[in-house]
């Protein structure tokens, strides 16, 4: 399986998800507690912490739009 086959496979998996009107809530869900505005922590590791959770949430939302632009 190629790099693109893989990630259009995960990418309509996700979709399959977060693209109903239930899976959209909870993106804004999950949006609204781990992608905030503010991401330093109190120390490095919960900086770390805050980035690697908004990271997983963009993930989300990339392989969702991609899924749409496909």
């Amino acid at each position: 399986m190629s790099v693109r086959e893989a990630l259009a496979k995960k990418a309509s998996i996700i979709f399959t998800v977060f693209g109903t009107e239930q899976g959209q809530k909870v993106l804004e869900i999950l949006e609204d507690e781990f992608d905030g505005q503010d991401l330093r922590g109190g120390d490095p590791y919960e900086t770390y912490y805050n980035l690697g959770a908004r990271d997983v949430v963009t993930y989300i939302r990339q392989l969702v739009n991609h899924h749409k632009e496909s």
